[in-house]
């Protein structure tokens, strides 16, 4: 990972303020920075992610563990006792079921997940499960708060993302109270986005695209 005081060199002087006299490191540069964690996760939610295993309550709505923030995928059932991979689970669209699939009866082993964008941190499975079973789930964790930063801190995104985060500061620096660079700060944010892959509206606003499957 980067350390937050290279990336914040970078952006203070993309700012033509290699000094920091008009931005603050710690009121205004790092601010950002880890401001753009944040925002890019909501973009890229596989930015930062964990597999975990979670047990089933019974039937087909399902939650990840408390404190994750989306679902992102359901890779397979897990042996209740061995911990052994067990049947693959495949993404499944809700159409594509028959009516009444939710009261047949419920099994061991989950073939299909469906997931909804709009409720991120629950899921269903087919057919239903028995309580007590095993799913591994990878989602998306948020990030702790930076606190004190230090020569040594790490940016809590991998380096991959170092040009959109700087891109963000950057955006955040030429737009602040009403400057004259307004535009520039804009075309900042236009890198950012396409870094991210994502298109923004004419607003300039955060629009992802979200495919939501019938229910």
């Amino acid at each position: 990972m980067t350390k937050m005081v290279d990336l914040a060199a970078l952006v203070s002087k993309g700012l033509g303020d290699p000094s920091n006299v008009s931005f603050d490191l710690e009121e205004d540069i790092y601010p950002w920075l880890a401001e753009a964690d944040k925002t890019i996760l909501n973009f890229r939610p596989d930015a930062n992610t964990t597999s975990t295993v979670i047990t089933t309550v019974a039937g087909s709505k399902q939650s990840i563990p408390e404190g994750h923030i989306r679902l992102i995928d359901v890779p397979c059932n897990i042996h209740p006792s061995s911990g052994a991979e067990l049947r693959d689970v495949t993404l499944k669209p809700r159409g594509e079921l028959s009516p009444g699939w939710r009261t047949i009866a419920q099994v061991d082993i989950v073939e299909n997940y469906m997931f909804d964008d709009r409720n991120p941190t629950e899921f269903e499975v087919f057919p239903p499960v028995a309580v007590g079973r095993k799913l591994r789930v990878v989602t998306c964790v948020g990030f702790e708060d930076y606190g004190t930063i230090s020569d040594s801190t790490e940016s809590q995104l991998d380096q991959v993302y170092d040009p959109a985060k700087i891109e963000w500061a950057l955006y955040r620096g030429f737009t602040r109270d009403n400057s004259p660079n307004r535009a520039r700060g804009y075309d900042h944010l236009r890198n950012f986005y396409q870094l991210l892959g994502v298109k923004a509206n004419r607003d300039l606003e955060a629009s992802p695209k979200r495919e939501h499957q019938d229910k």
